[in-house]
């Protein structure tokens, strides 16, 4: 009776795990599309605490925020942002890449004050927080490209006789 149970806890916890993989799959292919548009992301909310309710087990009422703390995931709007901020520090390391001056010195701002409800660009959107978190392209060290391509090197001689001995 006992193994029962154990294999029935067994199972709902693999189970969990999948759903949670499956969901987290689909949310990073959403925020990698082109949904940029703060409306999305509020109509998102909804559909990401529903399936984190189904991921977790938990009832309906059961607030969003602990949703998010218990299956270890961030709000939408949080994750967006992180992604926007480690895309914008790896373009500040590659100043040859053609997105640098994109970025770091965005245009048409002035189109975009007079039409708040037109979409603004993706560097427009985060300039405020790339001055308040003073996030320099000169402060960020700078990614070089090796002189040597990586597979015309040697491979490593490595001793793995330890990796086959059983543990006593």
């Amino acid at each position: 009776m006992q193994d029962r149970k154990d294999l029935e806890v067994r199972r709902s916890i693999l189970i969990k795990t999948s759903i949670k993989g499956i969901y987290v799959t689909i949310v990073t292919y959403l925020l990698h599309s082109h949904l940029e548009h703060s409306d999305v992301f509020k109509m998102l909310d909804p559909i990401q605490n529903h399936d984190l309710r189904l991921c977790i087990g938990a009832l309906r009422t059961s607030p969003a925020d602990s949703l998010a703390v218990e299956a270890d995931e961030l709000p939408l709007v949080i994750r967006r942002d992180k992604l926007a901020l480690q895309y914008i520090s790896k373009v500040a390391a590659c100043p040859e890449n053609p997105v640098h001056n994109i970025i770091f010195e965005p245009k048409y701002c002035g189109l975009f004050e007079t039409k708040p409800s037109s979409i603004a660009t993706f560097s427009i959107r985060y300039q405020d927080a790339v001055k308040n978190l003073q996030l320099h392209p000169e402060n960020i060290s700078k990614f070089q490209f090796p002189d040597t391509p990586p597979w015309t090197l040697t491979p490593l001689n490595m001793n793995l006789e330890i990796a086959h001995t059983q543990k006593e």
